[in-house]
């Protein structure tokens, strides 16, 4: 198949696995674009964690502070 054309693979790859989807039923329960099943994303709640290690420098002080201003 290194002969075939990347895009040419890619949209096989693609009717393939739309194909399979539809054959299993699997297209039904993922959510779509169309609003229907917009609160289900709304339902969970977005978590954001942020660490980063302060090394100890000459200036650890100044990045300390830094970051407490934030």
């Amino acid at each position: 198949m290194k002969h075939v054309p990347r895009e040419i693979r890619r949209c096989a790859c693609q009717l393939r696995r739309l194909t399979s989807d539809w054959l299993t039923g699997d297209r039904q329960r993922l959510a779509g674009l169309d609003g229907n099943n917009a609160s289900v994303g709304a339902s969970f709640p977005t978590q954001l964690k942020l660490e980063q290690p302060v090394l100890s420098t000459e200036y650890v002080e100044a990045k300390i502070r830094n970051i407490e201003l934030r």
